[in-house]
């Protein structure tokens, strides 16, 4: 009974305060760097999902872990209970590319950080990390500013030169092509592209050129972020 009243007592005397003046700068700080993690993420990520939407989400989780780091390290109760809380949640987002996590660590790792108070420590990581960021950009097969959705067209023929005017209408207007998926049964060719584009009125430029050289095609445009 003694050694359960003293476990008490030592998790009662664990309590703090926290430093507002300290908290403020930190949240601030936490704020401005995901924010340039954002425009990082736009401008140089790889993935073809809609980069701005994923991007939103930055601010949000480096503020609140942040936050949590802050309140649960002035107490071992309640960062105990916090383990016994994050036990039940299951994180089921759906994260289709390595790169989406990278950043989702990333922008957690710099809440952690500012968090447990250590400034310095997450400036200098947060910035040798993007500075590789920005030099793997330069070299990305995917240039910046590029557009990316999934384009599934379906046709009647069995013409051996059907997919090849196909990937010349694609070659001719889109930055990047990728065969996922084709399809040849019943006389019916079906056929999924990841592509690429620098602008979105390149989607009616190769729905026309489509409907032009091959008659009866169905063409279907469609987010990669709802694949």
């Amino acid at each position: 009974m003694n050694k359960l009243q003293t476990f008490n007592e030592f998790l009662i005397s664990q309590k703090g305060t926290v430093d507002i003046g300290s908290f403020i700068v930190n949240i601030a700080l936490a704020a401005l760097l995901s924010l340039i993690l954002y425009f990082i993420y736009v401008r140089f990520g790889r993935s073809l999902s809609n980069r701005k939407e994923f991007a939103r989400n930055f601010m949000i989780i480096t503020c609140t872990t942040m936050f949590i780091i802050t309140i649960v390290k002035i107490s071992l109760a309640l960062s105990l209970g916090l383990v016994g809380a994050l036990s039940i949640v299951r994180f089921r987002t759906a994260v289709k590319e390595p790169e989406e996590l990278s950043y989702l660590f990333l922008s957690i790792a710099v809440g952690l950080g500012l968090g447990a108070g250590q400034r310095l420590v997450t400036l200098v990581a947060f910035v040798f990390i993007t500075v590789i960021i920005l030099l793997r950009g330069l070299s990305s097969d995917i240039s910046p500013g590029v557009n990316g959705m999934l384009l599934q067209l379906s046709c009647k023929g069995d013409d051996s030169g059907l997919l090849n005017d196909i990937e010349l209408v694609l070659k001719n207007n889109c930055n990047l092509i990728e065969l996922r998926r084709m399809d040849d049964s019943g006389g019916v060719l079906s056929l999924s592209y990841i592509i690429g584009f620098d602008s979105g009125e390149r989607l009616g430029i190769i729905r026309n050129q489509l409907k032009e050289q091959i008659k009866g095609i169905s063409i279907t445009f469609m987010d990669t972020a709802v694949i």
